[in-house]
């Protein structure tokens, strides 16, 4: 029986599925039933392929699902999962499937453009030029060592290898990702977590199983601020370029592994409009603090805004700050820089400064607050 074989839906990240397709003229009914079956079915005992048995040399990798499941969402490169082995959905990345033979060949041409690069990312400023440049001198670089490699090798090969040295490998794409609240690495050879402003707290198909590749994802975080994390001090609070919170441990304070906490910046800060659109305040309640905040020009009151972790304090807050009159001056002290004053302009933000290697140099909020 004759077949052809087409080239069939191609993801965002540019992986191509090959699907049998089977001519319509002369097919057997067996041959026709046997085409058209889904896609994903499969075994059910297992969700991941091979989860459990990733090779040593393999630093991160993002699981193909695998078995019966049903896609709840969809967008980009991005599937939210349900199956019948797990509570909760699963948040799955489409990346291009790698085998150990591509993994060994991204090692390898990784190690060949650390040494041949001339680029040094801490000179490029703009971030989208910075990912530009790079991935052209690593397509040059990796063409001049393998000529014949194809051009979704290349691609692929050049995504990877862009995501290792600049960025944050495979957390890269969670991070490009606006419908996430957060993003946890909870240690090694356990599923990466996800806060999903939708679907909430959800598992991916992201898997750390090399703590070197962790922690120097870490250490890159904290150069960015200045910070140093080690053995002596194992603990690490800083916010990256985009003013997302990073919170990373690493043992042997947390003996399963190195972890990572980083709660995403939001590019536009929610206004009340937004709050009393999700039901968080009512009309009358957002006009009565307009009113106190403002003072109506006459006495503006004093606001105190409490709570635990991710209650939502620094989004009250940006949204309250928004009443403040435009004439008046506004100085921020955080421990982090995490507040949105953008209609401010007479404002002034300062942020505390740890200690360093030494034990000096320590800026805390009383010195800021005495500053002022």
């Amino acid at each position: 029986m004759a077949e052809e074989i087409s080239p069939l839906m191609r993801d965002d990240m540019g992986e191509i599925d090959k699907v049998k397709i089977v001519k319509e003229k002369g097919a057997s009914k067996e041959e026709k039933k046997e085409a058209s079956k889904p896609r994903d079915e499969g075994s059910t005992s297992e969700i991941f392929k091979d989860e459990d048995n990733i090779p040593d040399e393999v630093g991160a990798v993002a699981i193909k699902p695998t078995g019966k499941y049903d896609v709840m969402d969809s967008y980009g490169n991005v599937q939210i999962i349900t199956t019948s082995q797990e509570v909760a959905p699963i948040y799955c990345v489409l990346l291009p499937e790698l085998s150990l033979k591509d993994h060994r060949a991204i090692s390898k041409f990784t190690e060949i453009v650390l040494k041949e690069s001339t680029l040094d990312p801490a000179k490029i400023v703009d971030a989208e030029e910075r990912k530009r440049l790079f991935s052209n001198e690593i397509k040059k670089i990796i063409r001049s060592h393998e000529a014949s490699i194809s051009e979704q090798k290349l691609k692929t090969y050049s995504e990877y290898i862009q995501m290792n040295m600049i960025g944050y490998g495979l957390l890269d794409p969670l991070l490009a990702d606006d419908n996430l609240e957060e993003v946890m690495l909870l240690g090694l050879d356990r599923r990466v977590y996800v806060a999903h402003r939708k679907h909430g707290m959800l598992s991916s198909n992201i898997i750390f199983h090399s703590e070197e590749l962790a922690e120097n994802i870490i250490q890159r975080m904290a150069r960015f601020v200045g910070r140093k994390i080690d053995t002596l001090n194992p603990l690490l609070d800083a916010r990256l370029p985009d003013g997302s919170r990073v919170n990373a441990t690493i043992p042997p304070i947390t003996p399963d592994g190195a972890t990572l906490t980083i709660r995403k910046f939001r590019e536009d800060a929610l206004t009340f409009i937004d709050l009393i659109g999700f039901r968080t305040f009512s009309i009358d309640f957002g006009a009565w603090l307009w009113v106190v905040m403002d003072g109506l020009g006459v006495k503006p009151a004093n606001a105190i805004v409490a709570g635990g972790t991710g209650s939502g304090k620094t989004t009250t807050l940006n949204a309250l700050a928004t009443f403040i009159p435009e004439t008046d001056r506004v100085l921020t002290i955080e421990d982090t820089l995490e507040l949105q004053l953008k209609p401010h302009k007479h404002r002034i933000r300062m942020e505390t400064k740890a200690e360093n290697v030494e034990g000096k140099g320590e800026v805390s909020m009383d010195d800021l607050v005495k500053n002022t």
